[in-house]
């Protein structure tokens, strides 16, 4: 895989409350980086270091941003990179729920199967981006 970075930006919602959710997915840190820097500016360098290895959800203080980086290593096997994609977007649910003050449980958990659907899907529709590209 050659150095490449794909992003995308959405919007996520549980209970009319809305936030920015950013996917980057990339095989180079570096690249990976200069998008989050450039997504967050204000944010601090060990921090950006930290997110661009590896898979992270980020949830910031102003409940506003979400932040899904995945740096997709060239000897990554495709089919392993699914689990990750749901492992992170469920991340994200629990964050949009603990935001709102909304929780889970046996009755109502038919909201957070949605969002985890919607969240790798996007992630999934990032990465295809990637590899076409």
């Amino acid at each position: 895989m050659k150095k490449k970075k794909v992003i995308s930006e959405t919007f996520i919602g549980l209970a009319e409350t809305w936030v920015n959710l950013v996917v980057v997915v990339g095989s180079n840190e570096r690249d990976i980086e200069k998008e989050i820097k450039k997504n967050f500016p204000n944010l601090k360098k060990k921090y950006i270091r930290q997110y661009s290895k590896g898979a992270n959800a980020v949830r910031f203080r102003n409940h506003k941003n979400l932040l899904i980086s995945i740096n997709i290593y060239k000897d990554d096997k495709k089919d392993e990179n699914i689990g990750i994609f749901a492992h992170e977007a469920s991340h994200v649910s629990d964050f949009l729920a603990d935001i709102v003050g909304f929780v889970y449980n046996y009755e109502n958990q038919e909201q957070k199967a949605y969002i985890i659907g919607s969240v790798t899907q996007k992630i999934f529709n990032t990465y295809q981006e990637l590899i076409k590209s």
